[in-house]
């Protein structure tokens, strides 16, 4: 029970200077960066489109891979060996999904909030 506390103490702590130092970088950028008169409007475009592409292209490639998964997992007649590892990258291919989506999402998000 020691260990785990200090293991998270050490983690917590370590969040918050980061967290802290994240608030410090960013205090100064204001939403005219999200807007079209700034030079920054390029960057920003093409930070865009990078990860729409790559977040789009990655949500159905794990997207696909997590139905297949279920249909092996729904329709297969496995051992018990071979359903624990199905299970196991059922569950990962879902959250990379997820993790991907949100790339996907993200930007938009983001630039909402700014405005």
């Amino acid at each position: 029970m020691k260990r785990s506390k200090k293991y998270f103490t050490t983690i917590g702590s370590s969040m918050a200077v980061m967290l802290y130092t994240a608030q410090g970088a960013f205090a100064e950028v204001g939403t005219d960066i999200y807007d079209g008169t700034t030079s920054a409007s390029t960057i920003n475009t093409a930070m865009d489109t990078i990860l729409k592409i790559v977040g789009g292209i990655g949500a159905s490639v794990f997207a696909l891979a997590f139905m297949v998964i279920g249909l092996f997992l729904a329709f297969g007649s496995l051992n018990p060996q071979k359903t624990s590892v199905l299970w196991k990258a059922f569950f990962c291919c879902g959250g990379a999904a997820f993790v991907f989506f949100m790339a996907y999402a993200l930007p938009a998000m983001i630039k909402g909030m700014a405005q």
